[in-house]
């Protein structure tokens, strides 16, 4: 059998015109209808599946930002109560800080290229993107991961029902504040306010800090058993002070200081 082209009527398969509409009929004109009729269904499949996706999209960033403005009201009261059902939204504010250190680095370095004159395009000469940003986000990265990874050590032997989820919605949820500052640090060098970045971004950072503590203690003071809260505190800061030990003292330091020797 064939297909018309114009009224999708089967004729037989020698018929040379549409008894229907008497359109003239070629040689497979039945597959060409098929093919037309599949690539219209697999694109009306990839329409549903980016307007799927694009809702989605919406509802994640929708939810983003409220949670943004219900951490920001009371960071302290409502950052003890988040937990597992915010493990997203943490994972976007842990990402989203290691983000933009490097991110600052990098404008901050090229600030200073353009005050000795190495500024314009000769610039990603003398201060590869790559090589400044990619390697401390990682590295940034992956402490964020491994700060999460302590408190969840130092809080699960209190806590028998306590998963790694919880600790991460509840920690990412208090980096909200902290996060926030370091993307101020961030337009602050962009604006080549270098009086005020050391400040900005050192509180930033004690901020990351402070949001460790914060939820080491409020995993604690929920039972008697385990870590007492000040020790666990005690362990996560020195574990964070000796990943920035090796890091500064074998990675990015040393890397810093290989770029800026090209100037």
């Amino acid at each position: 059998m064939k297909v018309c082209h114009n009224c999708s009527t089967e004729v037989s398969a020698d018929s040379k015109f549409c008894t229907s509409c008497g359109t003239q009929l070629g040689e497979g004109t039945s597959d060409q209808v098929t093919q037309a009729k599949e690539e219209a269904s697999a694109t009306a499949e990839i329409a549903s599946a980016t307007n799927e996706y694009a809702e989605q999209g919406k509802e994640l960033a929708k939810g983003y930002w409220d949670h943004l403005v219900h951490m920001f009201k009371s960071p302290l009261r409502h950052g003890k109560t988040e937990g597992e059902g915010n493990f997203v939204n943490g994972i976007i504010t842990l990402v989203l800080f290691s983000l933009f250190i490097p991110l600052t680095f990098y404008f901050g370095l090229r600030s200073l290229a353009s005050s000795m004159g190495f500024g314009g395009a000769g610039f990603s000469e003398y201060v590869p993107f790559g090589s400044i940003f990619f390697k401390p986000f990682i590295f940034i990265l992956l402490f964020v991961a491994i700060a999460s990874a302590i408190i969840f050590a130092v809080a699960k032997p209190g806590l028998s029902n306590l998963n790694f989820k919880a600790v991460v919605g509840k920690f990412g949820a208090l980096m909200v504040v902290p996060t926030t500052i370091i993307l101020l640090s961030l337009l602050v060098v962009v604006l080549n306010m270098f009086s005020v970045f050391g400040y900005v971004f050192i509180l930033g950072l004690a901020g990351m800090f402070i949001a460790a503590t914060v939820t080491i203690y409020s995993f604690a003071n929920t039972t008697s058993k385990g870590i007492d809260g000040f020790y666990g505190a005690l362990i996560f800061n020195i574990g964070a002070f000796l990943y920035f030990q090796i890091v500064s003292e074998n990675l990015i330091i040393n890397q810093l200081l290989d770029e800026m020797s090209y100037f």
